[in-house]
């Protein structure tokens, strides 16, 4: 699918949600972007190849997010002690969240594959890319066959850019992201119904 139209609905119906970090705190969606711009990430699950590929390329630019004002969240589909090893395991600086139920993900319409996907040639060679980077697949989660998502709001909620992905290994490119990114910092705070 790739870039998308960001619906201004989407904020109000995730602002709601509430989602556990690893360690047990809990999180309400819309006071993460109340003060600065959010570029929430949703991963597949925490022992996927590509994911894990995705959230160190997104590690290795953290501070240049944070240098531009935006906040970096990742929401994943396992458990907390699940999420907290991946969050050791990838040296992660930038916060995680877990949702086992996929409401977060339902609702920013990420799209499911089957299990013969990750036999595409395109999917088995982003795979054997990432292995070679250094990247390793970890245990399967609970949905191995959800496809992610990258949305960037500005400061009080406002979408930006929706991006779901078409496959196993789509991603939106990080200089693409970095680049909206320093837009949405340059916006000025439009409030959004809590």
């Amino acid at each position: 699918m790739g870039q998308v139209e960001a619906s201004a609905q989407l904020s109000i119906e995730l602002g709601r949600l509430r989602l556990p970090d690893p360690d047990g705190g809990e999180h309400r969606l819309a006071d993460l972007w109340a003060k600065q711009p959010l570029l929430l990430i949703h991963l597949r699950h925490f022992g996927c190849i590509l994911c894990r590929q995705f959230a160190s390329r997104l590690h290795a630019h953290h501070r240049e997010f944070a240098a531009a004002g935006v906040r970096v969240v990742a929401i994943g589909t396992g458990g907390r002690r699940y999420a907290r090893e991946f969050v050791v395991d990838q040296g992660l600086e930038f916060l995680l969240l877990v949702d086992r139920e996929l409401v977060s993900h339902a609702v920013v319409g990420a799209r499911s594959g089957s299990p013969l996907g990750l036999l595409r040639p395109q999917v088995v060679r982003a795979g054997l890319r990432a292995r070679a980077e250094g990247h390793r697949q970890g245990r399967t989660g609970a949905h191995p066959f959800v496809f992610g998502a990258t949305h960037l709001f500005a400061r009080g909620g406002r979408p930006r850019f929706a991006w779901l992905d078409a496959d196993y290994r789509d991603h939106p490119p990080i200089d693409q992201l970095l680049a909206q990114a320093r837009d949405a910092a340059a916006l000025p705070m439009v409030s959004r119904p809590q």
